[in-house]
């Protein structure tokens, strides 16, 4: 008994010790951040009494709050009372605006798209159209984040702009109204050549779960024996919104995604609540590297349960969950809290921000530190680095020649120019074929006598600078003049040899003005190679079944 009372004794002094070191470190801790907001405050003051020029309080304080931050992650971010609406964005999806999307067009700045269904579209507002001014505030000189600042406002609120349009010498004015915009989470799903579904998807937003629901309910409707899930570009979203979606797919009670977390409240595993709409029908999912964060949640889940095949490149691999926090004077904290984990309990954050370099820089997870995991029908799969495809396809690039005329605008100069005095006939499925339209195109590049270098071209007068700098281009010229012969292209024969990709440049940008975003989409499935592997996977059960069963 003796002993049994000196082993508890023993056991209560150590308890007491462990809980005293505890709170030693705890209050020594709340003690350090005491200090140094004490400190700081000091600091400030002093600053703003003595300092030789006026400051800016509230600019200085938002930079030492960003600066504190950046020292994080790049998800956690600060939002004062008048940016806060960015973050409603983000989760919505929606702003108050005028639905169009402004870029620089040489010096000023311009309308590049007009997006469907919105205020701008609804007031005759054009692609090519120069924004002179906005409720009579000349926009000269102004930056497009300036012009953007000026377009947005609170809903139902007046708008006049004054724009130069191609073709006509007079400015024109528009006087329209703002209202709330709600950029589409599937900007278009539809049937591809006969039974095969498709979806583009391109943000989980507050209501991408419901919009899903119906996408996948009317493809069914229609016949569809496999589904094309497209998350390509999707940057990812809110959380939960990939865990409704995942549960379409997914049975009753299987674990979605896991959160874990500094907090207990932070640990948990969410699971499909209900029966899935669409249990048995073949998916393709497929993904690349902007897919992130909720794209990988729902894109992982698929794969370690075997419930689809996953094409494209290695997903961009965000495993980090962020949370909205309010903070006083109307300002908002989002502040990643957690770590996600898919069904097979692996992490796919590719970066460790936890651990910087010297630099300040992070470093990705090395292959040697990766763990094996285990889809249902144990295939392996890894951590560490986002979602790694079954079927890898290539990236496809474009020629330096169609860079270059994106670069430049070319292309949608052009098409402004040419929409003056025509009007041509768009069809989106056999638009790319009109060679009369490429050969205005080829002429009008001839006559702005348009230029571009290549990478080899951009060194060899580097070298040429450099060996003039050094004095020892004249011993070196006679070799340089033979390379820039050898280096020189032709600006025909580039476009015979990239023909068909400059016409699908031509065909995108008329298109996108007649059909908006849906009509881009529905042109290029037919051009692009990862959906046509997609569309011959479903088609081939043998085949799909055995990527899933390897």
């Amino acid at each position: 008994m003796k002993r049994v009372f000196k082993i508890l004794k023993i056991s209560i002094i150590l308890s007491l010790i462990i809980l005293l070191f505890t709170s030693t470190k705890r209050d020594e801790r709340n003690f350090n951040i005491s200090k140094g907001l004490t400190i700081y405050a000091d600091l400030f003051r002093e600053v703003n009494m003595f300092y030789v020029d006026d400051i800016k309080p509230t600019e200085l304080i938002e930079k030492s709050i960003k600066n504190l931050l950046k020292e994080l992650d790049p998800y956690t971010q600060y939002y004062n009372s008048k940016t806060k609406n960015e973050l409603e964005t983000l989760s919505t999806g929606k702003y108050a605006g005028i639905g169009c999307v402004i870029g620089k067009l040489d010096s000023v700045v311009a309308i590049m798209q007009v997006k469907e269904n919105t205020p701008s579209q609804k007031a005759g507002v054009k692609a090519g159209d120069v924004i002179l001014s906005v409720n009579d505030e000349s926009v000269k000189g102004y930056s497009i984040k300036k012009v953007s600042k000026c377009l947005r406002g609170k809903s139902h609120t007046s708008i006049k702009l004054l724009l130069k349009r191609p073709g006509i010498a007079k400015p024109i004015i528009k006087e329209f109204r703002r209202e709330n915009i709600q950029m589409p989470a599937i900007p278009y799903y539809g049937m591809i050549k006969g039974d095969i579904g498709y979806i583009n998807f391109s943000k989980f937003t507050n209501k991408s779960a419901n919009k899903m629901r119906t996408a996948i309910l009317s493809l069914k409707r229609k016949g569809a024996r496999g589904l094309v899930l497209d998350l390509r570009s999707n940057p990812g979203g809110l959380l939960y919104q990939a865990v409704n979606i995942a549960n379409y797919f997914l049975s009753k009670g299987d674990t979605i995604v896991s959160t874990k977390g500094k907090f207990k409240a932070f640990n948990r595993a969410l699971k499909a609540k209900k029966n899935p709409i669409a249990p048995r029908i073949p998916i393709v999912c497929l993904i690349g590297r902007h897919s992130a964060s909720a794209s990988e949640i729902l894109a992982g889940s698929i794969q370690d349960y075997d419930r689809g095949v996953i094409i494209g490149q290695r997903s961009f691999g965000k495993g980090l969950v962020q949370t909205s926090r309010d903070l006083p004077y109307n300002a908002k904290l989002k502040i990643t809290t957690a770590k996600y984990y898919t069904p097979s309990g692996r992490c796919v954050q590719a970066l460790d921000y936890s651990h910087r370099n010297e630099d300040g820089s992070v470093g990705k997870v090395p292959d040697s530190l990766k763990t094996k995991f285990y889809t249902k029908n144990n295939r392996i799969v890894y951590d560490g680095g986002g979602i790694r495809p079954d079927i890898k396809t290539k990236l496809k690039r474009y020629s330096l020649l169609s860079e270059s005329l994106i670069e430049k605008n070319t292309v949608f100069k052009f098409v402004n120019q040419y929409l003056i005095s025509n009007n041509p006939t768009i069809d989106i499925k056999s638009f790319d074929s009109n060679d009369k339209i490429f050969s205005n195109f080829k002429d009008y590049l001839l006559k702005i006598k348009f230029k571009y270098n290549s990478d080899s071209e951009t060194l060899l007068k580097q070298l040429e600078k450099y060996a003039k700098a050094e004095k020892s281009y004249t011993r070196i010229s006679k070799e340089i003049a033979i390379l820039k012969n050898k280096l020189s292209h032709s600006l025909s024969e580039d476009l015979l040899k990239n023909k068909q990709e400059v016409k699908r440049l031509l065909a995108m940008e008329f298109i996108q003005r007649s059909y908006f975003d849906r009509g881009i989409i529905q042109y290029s499935i037919n051009n692009d190679s990862t959906i046509n592997v997609a569309y011959k996977i479903l088609k081939d059960k043998k085949k799909y079944n055995s990527i899933l069963n390897k």
